[in-house]
């Protein structure tokens, strides 16, 4: 979408070559997608959203936290730094939560319309990462603070607080990865996002 969420919806997805390799990658803060305020699309593959958050309890009228993604493109993925800025004068605790999915769809069944199942993360991606493995490719999504533990197996999540003025940052990194001649390797330069 023009906020840079992937929903579970249409063709939407991170595409790698001619493969769907994710078909969800949906930010939600407080289990609730923030309130984009504005975007900007930049050059050599940069896209940045800044929206609100807010979970309710807000000291005033105003939201207090913001969220900056700024998205770069890579040779095989993409990496989002993710910026939390408390802008208030209290303490304010957050909780944002990365929601993902893969079909690994090719791109004629997408174009067609057709539904594929979702596939299963890896059972041993534990909470550290998030990664799916079929159909000859793979996708692998880490981030540079480490995920609070969940065991939701759908998402990787973050709880942590930020202080009056302070600002916090970590970068998001996916790396998709899909089979040549029964071995596999990185793609070069044939990432795109369909919104």
């Amino acid at each position: 979408g023009s906020d840079g969420q992937v929903r579970l919806s249409g063709a939407s997805g991170f595409f790698l070559g001619d493969r769907r390799m994710l078909a969800e990658f949906r930010v939600a803060a407080f289990e609730r997608e923030p309130e984009l305020l504005h975007t900007r699309e930049l050059p050599g593959g940069r896209f940045v959203a800044t929206a609100v958050i807010r979970d309710g309890s807000e000291p005033t009228p105003d939201p207090t936290l913001l969220l900056t993604r700024e998205r770069v493109q890579t040779a095989v993925g993409f990496d989002e730094t993710w910026t939390v800025r408390n802008v208030g004068l209290d303490r304010r605790a957050v909780h944002l939560s990365l929601h993902l999915a893969t079909d690994f769809a090719d791109t004629t069944s997408v174009k067609s319309g057709h539904a594929l199942p979702m596939v299963a993360p890896d059972a041993d991606s534990g909470d550290a990462t998030w990664s799916a493995t079929a159909a000859g490719a793979s996708v692998v999504v880490s981030a540079s603070l480490p995920p609070t533990p969940s065991g939701t197996g759908r998402a990787l999540g973050w709880s942590f607080s930020v202080g009056p003025a302070q600002v916090i940052s970590f970068v998001v990194t996916v790396i998709a990865d899909q089979v040549a001649d029964g071995a596999f390797r990185p793609s070069a330069g044939h990432a795109t996002w369909t919104t």
